[in-house]
């Protein structure tokens, strides 16, 4: 194999490892997302007044549960007050975001895949 295609295959091997890197980010972001999507439905049907919230791992909290809106942080300085079926809505819509993402990713991952193929090809040649 000469010089050139060697580059080429060092090159797609880096961003092959950029996309895995990304995808394994969004991953662990999807996996969040839904397990937070859960917890509110759970919250929303409960009739407990107390909950125990994580503040840190392993560390935990009593809180007082308050029907009614939510305080979410949009930026570090921006709160905004929702409500739990909102909240949600909002979730869904990140959750679709995400999934896209992925989505985008996996097939850019495919393209690059057939690069090397195409290379490899050239090489049996």
């Amino acid at each position: 194999m000469d010089k050139d295609k060697i580059l080429k295959l060092q090159i797609i091997e880096e961003e092959i490892n950029e996309i895995d890197d990304k995808l394994k980010f969004i991953e662990g972001d999807l996996s969040s997302i839904k397990e937070l999507k859960d917890d509110l439905k759970e919250i929303k049907k409960t009739k407990e007044e107390i909950a125990w919230v994580e503040l840190k791992k392993g560390i935990y909290m009593p809180i007082k549960i308050i029907k009614g809106k939510l305080l979410i942080r949009l930026t570090n300085k921006e709160f905004i007050k929702k409500p739990i079926d909102e909240t949600i809505d909002l979730i869904d819509e990140n959750l679709k975001k995400l999934i896209e993402t992925k989505s985008f990713f996996l097939e850019k991952f495919g393209d690059l895949e057939s690069q090397i193929n195409g290379l490899i090809e050239d090489k049996e040649e």
